[in-house]
């Protein structure tokens, strides 16, 4: 589910959140 594009901000938090997911999967040699 994506956020709403018109918000900046939430759009921010969205990409920053799914970044730290894929690095902690990375992390684990997923």
């Amino acid at each position: 589910q994506l956020p709403d594009l018109k918000d900046a901000e939430a759009v921010q938090k969205f990409f920053l959140e799914e970044i730290q997911l894929g690095e902690e999967l990375l992390a684990q040699g997923k």
